[in-house]
C-alpha cells in the first residue's frame, strides 16, 4: 500500500477559473489523503462549496508573508517577482504543517488526465524529471548549501512529491548559515542582484539537488508523459471525452497564463474524428496550419 499522502495547490487568483474545473479531475485520479489549498482568503472563499481544506498564505511562517517578501524585494528591483517567489516558499513551508510523512505539491493549471504513481514498487517517491536548464537556479543553490547539479535532468516539474522530514532538514541547514533571519530571506539574499528580478530560485531543483546529496537512493526517476501548452491549443478547456483523447499519449495537460490562443480548430470536438487521429497528429496538423497561415500573412503584407 502507498504512504498517504496530502495534495497542496497554493493558488492566485489568475489560476482560479482553471483550479474549479482542475478539483474534478484531481480528486478522480489522484489518490491523496486531503486536497489543501494554500491562498489569500478571498480566494479561498470561492472554493467554499468544494470538499478542500484551506490554509490562509500569511498563516503558514509566522515571519513569512507577501508584503514581506516584496518589501525585501522592491530594494533590490525584484518586486514584480514577488509572487513567483512567495509560492515556492508556501511550498516548502507546508512542510512545517503536514501530519502525513509525504505531501504533494501540484499546480494549479495542471490536470491529470489518467491515475498516476508517485511511489514506485519498493514504495520510494519517485521524481518527475524533464530537460530544462537555468544556470540561476544553480548559482544560488550554491551559495545556499555548497551544492552542483547533480543530474543531467531538471526536476522542475507541474508537480513533486516532498518528504516532509526531508524538507524541514533543508530548511534547517538554510537556517543555520544565517540564523539572524528568517530561512526565506536567506534564500533571497542568496539569489544575484542580476539574476533576483528574473528566475532566481527553484524550490524543486533545491529540493531535488539536496536530497541526491543527503539521502541517495532514497527516491527513484521518471519521465512523466506531460502536454504543457494546452491553452496554445485550446481557448476553453477540453471536455472529459476529449482529455480522454489526450490520455492516450499523455498523463497530464497545462494551460499556463502566460500562453496565448493560437490555435483552436473546431474538428477535434467531433468524435468520429478523434477516432481516427490520434491527438499528436492533431496538434503537427495545427502546427502546419500556423506556419501556413504566417507565410500568407507575410508575403501579402497583413497583421496578425
Amino acid at each position: 500500500m502507498e504512504p498517504i499522502f496530502d495534495l497542496v495547490i497554493p493558488v492566485s487568483e489568475k489560476d482560479i477559473d482553471i483550479l474549479l474545473t482542475n478539483l474534478f479531475y484531481i480528486q478522480k485520479y489522484i489518490k491523496c489523503d486531503k486536497v489543501i489549498i494554500i491562498s489569500s482568503k478571498c480566494v479561498c472563499d470561492r472554493f467554499r462549496a468544494y470538499p478542500v481544506r484551506f490554509m490562509e498564505e500569511d498563516e503558514l511562517d509566522e515571519d513569512m508573508s507577501y508584503k514581506v517578501i516584496y518589501d525585501d524585494l522592491v530594494l533590490r528591483g525584484g518586486e514584480t517577482r514577488a509572487g513567483w517567489y512567495f509560492q515556492q516558499f508556501l511550498k516548502m513551508a507546508y512542510a512545517q504543517w503536514s501530519k502525513n510523512e509525504y505531501y504533494l505539491v501540484w499546480d494549479a493549471d495542471t490536470i491529470p488526465i489518467k491515475e498516476i504513481r508517485f511511489f514506485d514498487d519498493g514504495m520510494r517517491p519517485i521524481f518527475s524529471v524533464k530537460d530544462e536548464y537555468n544556470k540561476a537556479y544553480f548559482d544560488t543553490i550554491n551559495v545556499l548549501l555548497g551544492l552542483k547539479k547533480s543530474i543531467k535532468e531538471s526536476f522542475i516539474a507541474e508537480h513533486m512529491m516532498f518528504r516532509k522530514d526531508y524538507m524541514l532538514q533543508l530548511i534547517d541547514d538554510i537556517s543555520s548559515s544565517s540564523p539572524d533571519q528568517p530561512w526565506f530571506k536567506t534564500i533571497l539574499s542568496s539569489v544575484r542582484d542580476e539574476q533576483i528580478r528574473y528566475a532566481g530560485f527553484s524550490e524543486f531543483e533545491t529540493y531535488g539537488t539536496y536530497v541526491i546529496d543527503r539521502y541517495p537512493g532514497m527516491y527513484s526517476f521518471r519521465r512523466i508523459k506531460a502536454f504543457r501548452n494546452g491553452r496554445i491549443y485550446f481557448k476553453h478547456t477540453p471536455s472529459t471525452d476529449v482529455l480522454q483523447w489526450i490520455a492516450k499519449k499523455y498523463e497530464t495537460i497545462s494551460f499556463e497564463k502566460s500562453q496565448k490562443n493560437q490555435m483552436d480548430l473546431d474538428i477535434y470536438r467531433i468524435r468520429w474524428f478523434r477516432k481516427i487521429v490520434p491527438f499528436d497528429l492533431y496538434i503537427f496538423f495545427c502546427r502546419i496550419v500556423k506556419k501556413c497561415i504566417r507565410v500568407m500573412v507575410k508575403e501579402n503584407g497583413l497583421t496578425t
